[in-house]
Formats: C-alpha cells, sequence, structure tokens
C-alpha cells in the first residue's frame, strides 16, 4: 500500500515539474512589470521628462547644505522642520542614494533614455523637437548642478589639467565614462 503512495506521489511531482516547464515559455514572455518597457511613442518619452521628482529635485545641494559655506544660527535652526536639521546635522535624513555624485545621474540616466529612443519614435517633428530640447535642458541643468558642487571654478591657467565631473551623453551602460 505504501510502495503505490509512493509511485503516485512521484508520478504527480513528474507531470507537475513537466507542466511547469511547458507553462514557462509563455510565463517569461510577459513582462513582468511594464515600467521595464522601453519607451517607444512621444507620450512616453515626454512621461519620463514629466518625473518632476527625478527632473527637478534629484540635485546634489547636500555639498553645499554639509559644507562650512552654509550655517544656521541656533534661532534658524531651531526655526526649521526636522528633515532640514537631519540634512543639516547629517542625523536621521531620508536619502535614497549613497552620495549626491549618485543623484545626480539618476536624471541624467533618463535623460539619455529619451534622447536616445527619440530617433526611433514616429511622430510630429515639432514635437520631437520639443521633446529633445527639454531633454537637452534637463542634462544641462544637472551637469551645471554637479559642476557646482564636484569641480573646481573655471581657471584659464590651470583649465587644460583641471578635473570636472563625468559628461554621460548616452543611456548604454557599456560605453566608458
Amino acid at each position: 500500500m505504501m510502495k503505490k503512495n509512493y509511485t503516485i506521489i512521484r508520478l504527480l511531482g513528474i507531470f507537475m515539474v513537466l507542466g511547469g516547464m511547458l507553462s514557462c515559455s509563455k510565463f517569461l514572455e510577459e513582462k513582468s512589470n511594464f515600467s521595464l518597457q522601453t519607451p517607444n511613442t512621444l507620450e512616453s518619452l515626454q512621461g519620463i521628462l514629466d518625473n518632476s521628482i527625478d527632473m527637478n529635485m534629484n540635485v546634489p545641494v547636500f555639498g553645499d547644505i554639509h559644507s562650512d559655506d552654509y550655517f544656521f544660527t541656533e534661532k534658524e535652526f531651531n526655526a526649521v522642520d526636522d528633515q532640514s536639521r537631519g540634512f543639516y546635522t547629517w542625523v536621521g535624513f531620508p536619502y535614497n542614494y549613497p552620495d549626491d555624485w549618485a543623484l545626480m545621474y539618476v536624471p541624467v540616466y533618463q535623460v539619455n533614455v529619451v534622447l536616445d529612443a527619440l530617433p526611433k519614435v514616429e511622430g510630429i517633428q515639432r514635437e520631437k523637437d520639443r521633446i529633445k530640447g527639454a531633454a537637452l535642458f534637463f542634462r544641462a541643468y544637472q551637469y551645471l548642478q554637479g559642476m557646482w558642487i564636484f569641480a573646481k571654478p573655471w581657471d584659464p591657467q590651470t583649465s587644460d589639467t583641471d578635473l570636472g565631473i563625468v559628461l554621460r551623453l548616452t543611456s548604454d551602460q557599456s560605453v566608458p565614462s
């Protein structure tokens, strides 16, 4: 009796494994998350640029807030909210990126996705030009913010040797910076 039960259980197990293997092709063809889709319309490209949190708020300001150039008097410190105090003191502030350098390149990457996809998308040239202009503005804005924090001021005597920031001009991660 026990031997029959084990045989039935083994057969059921084999059928389940085979059934699972046969159904995998349909499962793997489906996108697990629609946000992983490649943008292929002007509306989807504009949607990336409309993400105001990434495009407008992800700027490397913590370098200034944490520097010696920025200070609160005790009265000013007590007048601001807890989050601002946390930014100022480096204590208990919500921060999703390990540093401002990484934060700056989130919108740069998204803009580069838009600029890389734009020539492949069908649409009215005027709309494409408007999206391209907005994308170039957002990338330049991020680079300017990064230069203010991470690069030396331009000096004609040392400009040939002074380092700046990395200018990523493509979303292709295999292209070296």
